[in-house]
């Protein structure tokens, strides 16, 4: 059990929700009692059962196939109510109530499953969400001497286990994907080949149970480097659930972070963050083939193989080398059929002319010189450009003609920030 904020009140709340559970275990000594006890909890609070675990090589206790059935057996029931709660509570419309009650559950069984037919019990307390009477409905229907502290301790790990998507958008987008990313900086840890899901004993990444880090882990949802971007890309919205999948177009063939970036729509320096810079958009370290999100006002978040954790911090903080729009992710801010551009132009002897960008729009710019300088700063539609200084006012005509100076071309692409100097000639 995590703890955040309630002190030792998770422990307290969870011994009292399963101490029952110590005497069908059969063990001869009360130390290995207590020590399956832990262990029963931390595995129940894992939404799933554990199939091909064998317990006695884990623990290097013997347990009897009948004690490793029993438990194994309690697994799967645990994995069943907490689904059967949550599809309870959205075939009753309420859906975003429905982890305080599994929290409820998870910490409290001994007490909810004394009742009979105890999901109606359940809708009843958590469902307006409002604690006064959450509180009080579950003393009077649970017998539960719940009290502020031990509420906290259900909110905390619905929180930390369950996504809040409401405000997500239905499609995916740079905006969301930040939010993920301060989410798993808040409360997610690292494991490797890990996605999102809370860890536990039947996920495919969390196949070496002998090893101590595994078991430390349990009840945590966890990602790794790529796995930050595959949570979001497998998230769904409506259910707040992480589910594979092999026809996603945004993870899809991605089989390491390089990918990520080779196919990126658009890609920046990080000398032009500060401009072009959205939250969502990927962050790329060519040197490590490291993979980060950035999340808005300089910062970024990113799973880190070598300090084996969720980082937030300054974009400055490490060594970037690009930024980029990842592809299958809408960027909120970019119109990516325009780019932006800012264009300076020298001369010393004009006062006033007219900067005509000739291109799939024509586009014409009063220019005034100050100090031998002009500048423009303007979004264009994406294209092949002609630019030229003119007297002329009317850029209806079919080929415009440059009175001082040369053309000069440049090309410009949806989401694109272009600066470059124009040094006009004597005419």
């Amino acid at each position: 059990m995590k703890n955040d904020g309630g002190g030792n009140t998770g422990g307290k709340a969870a011994v009292k929700g399963c101490g029952c559970l110590v005497s069908i275990f059969g063990l001869p000594f009360v130390l290995f009692a207590l020590l399956i006890l832990i262990l029963m909890w931390v595995m129940t609070s894992l939404m799933s059962c554990g199939t091909d675990v064998v317990l006695s090589e884990i623990l290097g206790i013997e347990i009897s196939d009948e004690d490793e059935k029993r438990i194994k057996d309690m697994f799967v029931q645990e994995a069943t109510a907490y689904e059967k709660i949550g599809t309870y509570f959205r075939d009753n419309n309420a859906p975003e109530q429905a982890c305080l009650a599994q929290s409820f559950y998870i910490l409290f069984r001994e007490q909810v499953v004394a009742k009979d037919d105890y999901l109606p019990s359940l809708l009843y307390c958590f469902r307006d969400g409002v604690r006064i009477r959450t509180i009080e409905r579950v003393r009077e229907r649970f017998q539960v001497e719940l009290d502020d502290e031990k509420m906290d301790v259900i909110v905390a790990y619905a929180r930390d286990n369950h996504f809040d998507t409401q405000g997500y958008r239905p499609y995916k987008n740079g905006a969301d994907l930040a939010q993920l990313a301060k989410k798993a900086a808040d409360s997610w840890q690292y494991w490797p080949g890990s996605y999102g899901q809370v860890m536990s004993l039947d996920k495919p990444y969390a196949a070496d149970y002998s090893n101590p880090a595994v078991w430390q882990l349990l009840g945590f949802r966890t990602v790794d480097n790529l796995g930050l971007l595959r949570a979001y890309a497998w998230l769904d919205k409506d259910t707040g659930a992480i589910e594979p999948s092999d026809t996603n177009p945004i993870v899809t063939n991605y089989e390491e972070v390089s990918h990520v970036f080779e196919r990126a729509t658009e890609r920046f320096g990080m000398d032009e963050i500060a401009v072009v810079g959205e939250p969502g958009m990927g962050l790329y370290d060519s040197k490590t083939k490291e993979f980060g999100i950035y999340i808005g006002e300089g910062e970024a978040v990113y799973a880190s193989a070598v300090r084996q954790k969720i980082c937030k911090e300054a974009v400055t903080n490490h060594a970037w080398t690009d930024c980029f729009c990842i592809a299958g992710i809408e960027y909120e801010f970019i119109d990516m059929g325009e780019g932006e551009i800012y264009i300076t132009i020298h001369s010393d002897y004009l006062t006033q002319a007219n900067l005509v960008l000739w291109g799939p729009t024509p586009y014409r710019i009063p220019l005034y010189f100050v100090e031998g300088k002009a500048s423009v700063e303007l979004m264009v539609e994406a294209g092949s450009y002609h630019a030229l200084i003119t007297s002329i006012t009317d850029v209806s005509v079919d080929i415009p003609w440059a009175d001082y100076g040369d053309y000069q071309d440049f090309e410009v692409k949806g989401g694109d920030y272009l600066e470059f100097e124009y040094l006009v000639d004597m005419p």
